[in-house]
């Protein structure tokens, strides 16, 4: 361990003995490449030749003259000639400068055009986060009370079931009572209770031969009550029978109307497609009439030859 450690400090130290040396060749390089461009200067500035090999000398080089007030000028030198701009450079300048400006002024309206939409777009985002979270708490806010109104609902439900139960309790209770005391009273009175002793017959023992016994009805009086309930059941059967009798005719006066519907929409069918068959017959003839005449048309056409006769007729009224 310690020679491993020793080895990985000298490695290290070899690294950056390397690494510093490396940054002392790139600064003298950088120095050198200075220097000679220092010398490669001072030579072009010293150099009396150096003119004739630089490429922009004739940038470089001023015009013959500024204006007829040129102190470079003579005598035979004041005059203007046509055609003549000699201040066409500064004012490719001021125009260059103007057109920068322009466009400056353009980037800026541009960027500040980009810059308002942008903030309208986040306002309008924000507006929609705002309106899409209002209407999540209202619908939250919703939700909340219809739950609590279910809750509600559902609580007053169970009380008024809960009541209802026990009202319905109450009832059985008092007509089981009342139950209980008609038995008893049917019990203790001796003719309700058809007593043998008193009545002769009994209706709820073992010695009970007629189902049709009223208590004190008469043979005749019995009779009546018969004849009234057959001629009720008779009338409720002749009822229904009318009711019968009717729907059946209704049904057939249904059938019989679908029926004339059904053929009536068959023969107008029929009719449409006898009426397209004769349309397309007619298109049909007609199109082999057109085609006849045109092809008659054309061996005339093709068939025609120029005659003297044929040519005499131009120039002449024809009727």
């Amino acid at each position: 361990m310690a020679e491993a450690a020793y080895e990985s400090a000298m490695n290290e130290a070899v690294k950056r003995y390397a690494m510093e040396e490396h940054i002392q060749n790139m600064k003298d390089k950088a120095e050198l490449e200075k220097y000679w461009k220092q010398q490669h200067r001072a030579r072009g500035t010293t150099n009396p030749e150096f003119d004739l090999n630089d490429p922009a000398r004739f940038k470089k080089d001023k015009p013959a003259r500024i204006g007829d007030s040129d102190p470079r000028c003579g005598v035979s030198s004041l005059q203007m000639f046509e055609g003549e701009d000699l201040g066409r450079p500064q004012r490719v300048k001021q125009q260059e400068a103007a057109l920068l400006a322009a466009q400056n002024v353009q980037i800026d309206e541009f960027n500040a055009d980009k810059a308002a939409e942008a903030q309208d777009i986040r306002e309008y985002e924000d507006f929609v986060a705002a309106t899409t979270r209002i209407r999540k708490m209202n619908a939250v806010a919703k939700e909340r009370e219809r739950r609590a109104n279910e809750m509600q609902l559902f609580q007053e439900n169970k009380t008024n079931a809960r009541i209802y139960r026990n009202k319905q309790n109450q009832i059985k209770a008092e007509s089981d009572s009342l139950a209980q005391l008609e038995t008893l009273l049917t019990l203790r009175n001796r003719r309700l209770a058809e007593d043998t002793s008193f009545t002769g017959k009994s209706e709820l023992g073992a010695n009970r031969f007629r189902t049709d016994h009223f208590k004190g009805f008469s043979h005749a009086h019995r009779q009546t009550f018969y004849a009234e309930n057959a001629r009720q059941m008779q009338e409720k059967q002749d009822i229904l029978a009318a009711e019968r009798a009717h729907e059946a005719g209704f049904a057939a006066h249904v059938k019989n109307v679908n029926d004339v519907a059904r053929r009536q929409a068959y023969a107008r069918h029929i009719k449409a497609r006898e009426d397209e068959m004769r349309f397309r017959a007619e298109r049909k003839f007609q199109e082999r009439q057109h085609k006849s005449r045109e092809r008659a048309d054309q061996h005339r056409i093709m068939s025609q030859k120029v005659t003297d006769e044929f040519l005499g007729r131009f120039g002449h009224m024809q009727r």
